[in-house]
Order: C-alpha cells, then sequence, then structure tokens
C-alpha cells in the first residue's frame, strides 16, 4: 500500500558534480499517475508557519497566496507549496509536509502542514 520514494539527482556535465534536483513536481506526477491517496513531502522543516512562526497544521489556496504574497512563505518552500496545493486539486487525496528527522512523523496524524484543495 505504499508507493516510492522519489529523491531524483542530476549530474553536472562539466564537473560531475552531482545536484539536488527539486522532487516536488516529479513526486507529485507519481502520485497522480499512481491515483495515490496520499502524498507525503519529508523536509527538515516542522511544516509551514504563520506569519508568528508557529506552524500551520492545514493550508488551502487562499491562505497560501496570502503568505507567498507577504512573504511569509519564501526560498524553497515556495514550490513546495505550490507543488502540494496543485497536487490535491488535481485529485491526490491528501498532501502532507512532514519533518522527516521527527521519529514516528509518518504516524502522527496531527504533525506537519496538510494541504488542503479549497
Amino acid at each position: 500500500g505504499f508507493g516510492p520514494v522519489v529523491a531524483p539527482r542530476a549530474v553536472d556535465a562539466a564537473d560531475g558534480e552531482v545536484l539536488n534536483i527539486n522532487a516536488d513536481g516529479a513526486a507529485a506526477a507519481v502520485a497522480r499517475a499512481l491515483g495515490a491517496a496520499e502524498l507525503l513531502y519529508l523536509s527538515d522543516v516542522p511544516g509551514v508557519k504563520d506569519t508568528g512562526g508557529a506552524v500551520l497544521l492545514e493550508l488551502d489556496s487562499s491562505t497560501a497566496a496570502r503568505l507567498l504574497a507577504d512573504g511569509t512563505i519564501s526560498g524553497g518552500m515556495i514550490p513546495k507549496v505550490q507543488s502540494a496545493l496543485e497536487t490535491v486539486r488535481s485529485g491526490v487525496g491528501r498532501v502532507r509536509l512532514l519533518d522527516g528527522r521527527r521519529p514516528h512523523a509518518l504516524t502522527d496524524p496531527a504533525g506537519g502542514t496538510t494541504f488542503l484543495a479549497g
């Protein structure tokens, strides 16, 4: 009942350096193709934070748009949030961003941020 872990890598043609490729889009495409009920993004953060620094347990499109516009969501979190929201809108039942450094992150229903289609 579990799908693959997607962690794409590429090699720089000039000097052979291994590059980390943003896996969010690839994982979302695999989840959609499999008709997955849930997509889990494991990261090194506890979830998406609000303007006060508290982790949002749920995040919908309108709140995400506001947090993107005011700069609260920034850097590498931008494509992750955009990909997660697009994925739930495309029919994957649930997308969660979890702190992969935490023991039991996968089984804690209140852990991380759950993205809502609305």
